[in-house]
């Protein structure tokens, strides 16, 4: 891949110093790694920095179904920047960890069924922009249309974040059971 956006802050250009200062001084209280990539545009990076800070601090989508549908996204994407984050707040949030291992590419044996619909409908949209329509059915009937729809946005807004790390060569794989048959990871990666 490319290097491309902002390295660090003393390259950063005026109307690039103003987004990083909506970042670091917004609800994330710091500049996240993706966002040095898409400052290479400022203002689609202040745009996209609110899309996320509502997504991640103004949606009313439970926080735990929020960071394992993150995690689900990343680890479809092989985002390790992502997923070393989400992971990180899931477990913070209280996702049991036998959900951030099913989203890691662990059996489903003992997760919550919410929690497997929402694992299978972020690989399906990072991987396919698609899932299967009983199962979209099924997550708006849990959710209502709001959250459902906030976990649509949830899902697209990570997907975008991790095509950035990548694009940028910012990123680290996530390696899955399917990346290595025959060993479980149980949410680790290597």
């Amino acid at each position: 891949m490319i290097r491309f956006g902002v390295e660090n802050e003393s390259e950063l250009s005026p109307s690039q110093r103003i987004v990083f200062d909506r970042i670091v001084n917004g609800p994330r209280g710091r500049m996240s790694t993706p966002f040095w990539a898409v400052l290479a545009s400022p203002r689609l990076a202040d745009k996209v920095q609110d899309i996320g800070a509502f997504l991640r601090y103004g949606s009313g989508l439970a926080a735990p179904l929020r960071e394992l549908a993150i995690v689900s996204v990343a680890v479809a994407a092989k985002s390790g920047v992502e997923f070393d984050a989400h992971s990180k707040h899931a477990r913070e949030v209280g996702v049991p960890e036998i959900s951030i291992a099913h989203a890691a590419g662990a059996p489903p044996q003992g997760v919550e069924p919410l929690h497997c619909l929402i694992v299978q409908f972020a690989r399906d949209l990072t991987l396919q922009a698609d899932t299967e329509p009983a199962h979209a059915r099924e997550l708006q009937t849990a959710l209502g249309d709001e959250h459902f729809a906030d976990l649509v946005g949830v899902c697209g807004y990570y997907r975008l974040l991790a095509t950035y790390l990548r694009m940028a060569d910012l990123d680290h794989w996530v390696e899955t059971p399917q990346d290595r048959p025959g060993e479980e990871l149980m949410g680790k990666h290597v």
